[in-house]
């Protein structure tokens, strides 16, 4: 992920791994893949139930906004380190956000895990790749923003927003009713032909992949016993 300093609009370039750490040898094999451009704002807070995120820090620097208490992070390559990777557990709040105090493109490795290739509902390198290119393509008016495509995107992916993270007494609330609003989009969104993955973002040898055909197709099936 790359973020630009904030004096021009902040840019989005995913450098992906499969589900494990960067190391020397990994940076030198095909399961880091090129950076995927997305132009856009900070994304709001948010949190996964079934992955935790981890990233390190190459070049230049990152905040992060973490659990209900929202804790502000900066991460640079002296504290976020390929040795010392951060770690976001599931279920915990967080959002990623420009250093106002940036002086370069900041360049992020990050990856999420556990990745078993029966899990359906997955940030992996695709996810990735759909939603920012997605973005990307909106930004420069290639596409149309669609609410229906974005939902539908961030459901599969078993990601919920969170609302009011201060207001304690709403406890699970904060995340159930952003949940339940996307879960009805989503499925809409299926019905209406709409699916996480698009077919024009991937390599035809990725489209075409066993695994990748298994999870359209469970959409799709999902979609016809709604």
């Amino acid at each position: 992920m790359v973020l630009t300093p904030p004096w021009t609009t902040p840019c989005f370039h995913i450098l992906t791994l499969t589900s494990t750490p960067p190391t020397e040898d990994t940076r030198r094999k095909t399961n880091i893949r090129p950076p995927l451009t997305a132009c856009s704002q900070s994304p709001p807070l948010h949190l996964h139930f079934q992955q935790a995120e981890s990233f390190i820090v190459l070049s230049g620097e990152v905040g992060t906004t973490t659990t209900y208490s929202l804790i502000d992070t900066i991460h640079t390559p002296q504290n976020t380190p390929p040795s010392n990777p951060y770690h976001i557990a599931p279920w915990m709040p967080h959002r990623f956000w420009p250093s106002p105090a940036a002086t370069e493109d900041t360049v992020m490795l990050v990856w999420a895990h556990p990745n078993p290739e029966g899990l359906a509902d997955k940030m992996d390198r695709l996810f990735f790749q759909t939603l920012l290119m997605y973005v990307s393509d909106v930004r420069e008016g290639k596409a149309a923003l669609s609410l229906w495509q974005v939902m539908v995107v961030q459901h599969f992916s078993a990601t919920a927003l969170i609302m009011f993270p201060g207001l304690w007494i709403l406890g699970p609330l904060r995340w159930w009713i952003p949940w339940v609003v996307q879960s009805i989009c989503a499925y809409l969104a299926l019905w209406m032909g709409y699916t996480p993955l698009l077919e024009k973002y991937m390599s035809q040898e990725d489209w075409e992949d066993k695994v990748v055909q298994e999870r359209v197709g469970m959409w799709r099936r999902g979609k016809k016993e709604q």
